[in-house]
């Protein structure tokens, strides 16, 4: 198992040219796992300095050993909601997605009600982070009804991530595969009117998004002309946080984008890109409705959990500059703040 470990880890790092031959891939768990890998071995929290070798072996083993799925569930709508009821009433059951859903044991009644783990809001929104807000709306527009839990320790997340979701005794962290799990173990159907080239294009959107965090975790913790005001407001609305807890955050988040590479840049280019990024969703994004029609999809939830953390935001960086002149992106976000409010 070693052997194999060690050979999937070392094909997970490299490329495969004439550096060894590639175990067999021994089924879709294996399969999914590789391509895991693949993707966070580069990102992926790496507190004891692994080798990039033993870091891929930890993550592939990792979401094997997660493989575990339960039986999939009908939800009760959330009565709250102001969104519709967006999930498959009857008919057969949906297929379970068990990649990165780890097991665990519920303990009472409240914890086994599914709950989302998040970063503390701010400025009015649910969740100063573009990903956990993204969950949290995904939620509410589905009506699925939940716990929202504040949180700024992460150590307990899967990959020391967040957000995470705890539903029962599953744990899935990654806002991509937590929407992936929930749409498929409660039978949603809020992206079923949605044609292989809106998915496609949904796609492509959620990973310019991620380019889009940087730029914008940047304007926050990194860019000294801002960070006193964004220091102040967390301060304000969160008084427990120590000047102790900011400055090791600030310090881990300069280390981040030293290593990921937006921290390299002077502000005027990391803003470049950002702009940029907007620029395409302000070209994507109509005047009136949604994303791809009439109703919001779980794109449409990943647009606003980024630009509703820029357009609410109270500082005055060049991102909400942006976004504030451009009139669809504004509607699209109040849209959306609408409904899940």
């Amino acid at each position: 198992m070693r052997k194999t470990l060690l050979a999937v880890a070392f094909f997970v790092v490299s490329t495969r040219s004439g550096l060894g031959d590639e175990p067999p891939v021994q089924g879709p768990e294996d399969a999914a796992c590789r391509a895991q890998a693949r993707t966070e071995v580069f990102t992926a929290p790496n507190p004891n300095h692994l080798s990039l070798w033993d870091l891929g072996s930890q993550i592939w083993h990792s979401c094997m050993a997660a493989y575990h799925g339960a039986a999939p569930t009908q939800a009760v709508r959330n009565s709250d909601s102001k969104a519709p009821a967006l999930r498959q009433e009857g008919g057969s059951p949906q297929p379970v997605c068990t990649s990165g859903v780890q097991r665990i044991t519920a303990t009472s009644k409240e914890e086994a009600m599914l709950t989302l783990y998040s970063y503390p809001s701010l400025f009015g929104v649910a969740d100063n982070n573009g990903y956990g807000l993204k969950v949290f709306a995904f939620l509410k527009l589905a009506g699925l009804p939940f716990r929202h839990e504040h949180i700024m320790d992460a150590s307990a997340a899967p990959r020391a991530q967040l957000p995470y979701i705890v539903d029962g005794a599953n744990m899935v962290g990654d806002s991509n595969l937590i929407i992936s799990y929930l749409t498929h173990h409660y039978g949603l159907t809020i992206d079923a009117g949605l044609k292989p080239g809106d998915r496609d294009m949904g796609h492509l959107v959620t990973r310019m998004l991620d380019d889009l965090y940087w730029v914008m975790s940047y304007s926050r913790w990194k860019d000294e002309r801002f960070w006193p005001a964004f220091r102040d407001a967390l301060r304000r609305e969160h008084p427990e946080l120590s000047d102790e807890h900011l400055r090791k955050a600030r310090e881990f988040n300069a280390q981040r984008y030293y290593y990921q590479g937006i921290g390299r840049y002077a502000p005027e280019e990391a803003y470049a890109r950002g702009t940029a990024d907007l620029q395409v969703l302000a070209n994507l994004v109509p005047a009136s409705g949604f994303l791809f029609g009439p109703r919001p999809s779980s794109f449409d939830a990943a647009i606003y959990g980024f630009v509703a953390n820029i357009y609410f935001y109270g500082i005055e960086t060049p991102l909400k500059e942006f976004v504030s002149s451009h009139a669809n992106l504004v509607d699209h976000c109040k849209a959306i703040h609408g409904l899940i409010g």
